[in-house]
């Protein structure tokens, strides 16, 4: 699976909207709820299956990176159990990524960054370089 940052960006906009729970009911419904992001995103791919995958990916990814709490990812026989705590929300990490990810400004200089000096656009990354394109931009 190939990350993709609007995804993500997506996923930590519902966390902090509190709307994870209705994103995920939506997403395994026949038909996207009018209102809901996924329908904009996803609109055009055919193979749901696929996109239950990608979304469950990068959920993992928020997980695993610990940007996301109260909320876990279980594999059963053929699905993924989303299971969502009383707690969910972001962590401090999920806020700062999603802030980062808003600020289109912000975000185009880490990108440009990053592409400038020939390194992948990973979390890691974008940890380090956040500081120094905020520095740049406030001289």
């Amino acid at each position: 699976m190939k990350r993709d940052w609007n995804l993500l960006l997506v996923l930590l906009s519902h966390f902090e909207a509190e709307t994870i729970e209705q994103f995920f009911d939506d997403l395994e419904s026949d038909t996207w709820s009018e209102n809901m992001l996924p329908s904009e995103y996803l609109k055009g791919k055919d193979d749901k299956e696929h996109l239950k995958k990608m979304v469950y990916g990068h959920l993992d990814l928020l997980i695993e990176g610990e940007f996301v709490k109260d909320v876990s990812l279980t594999p059963a026989y053929n699905a993924m159990l989303v299971s969502i705590g009383p707690n969910v929300a972001l962590t401090n990490k999920g806020h700062d990524l999603l802030a980062a990810l808003r600020s289109k400004n912000l975000w185009g200089k880490v990108k440009e960054t990053s592409a400038k000096m020939g390194v992948e656009l990973s979390l890691e990354t974008i940890k380090v370089l956040v500081p120094h394109v905020l520095n740049n931009l406030l001289k």
